[in-house]
């Protein structure tokens, strides 16, 4: 994985260049908090994938799965697959991202520095929506 990070066009060019339904896809983690502009950078970009959007990347791209349920898409595209039903998303910039409330709840519960790290950008955030 490269050390550089990719702003929010450097994103948005990388999810668009997926050739991918954007139905069929949608941005959580850090790179959801770029489109947002919460936050400066992404390391990669994770996404949740339906089984229709892995069948898409399946033919125009070289899909890797490191391990089970867990894939790549060329160095800086991680995801998973799971069902759209599930999913509650907000759109940005024509882009489905994961809700930011949704996202925050996650946050609360992570044991991961770098999650508690974000925790006062995302009430900040919402606090200012509102």
């Amino acid at each position: 994985m490269e050390d550089s990070r990719m702003n929010r066009d450097e994103i948005k060019s990388i999810l668009d260049g997926l050739g991918m339904d954007r139905k069929e896809f949608m941005v959580i983690a850090s790179g959801a908090l770029v489109l947002r502009g919460i936050w400066d950078g992404a390391a990669d970009i994770d996404l949740a994938v339906t089984e229709k959007g892995l069948e898409e990347l399946r033919r125009t791209h070289e899909v890797r799965e490191p391990e089970p349920g867990h894939f790549e898409v060329g160095e800086r595209v991680e995801f998973r697959v799971s069902d759209r039903n599930e999913w509650i998303t907000e759109i940005i910039d024509g882009y489905q991202v994961l809700d930011i409330e949704e996202y925050f709840m996650m946050l609360l519960f992570s044991d991961r520095k770098k999650d508690r790290d974000r925790i006062p950008l995302v009430q900040e955030y919402i606090r200012n929506r509102k």
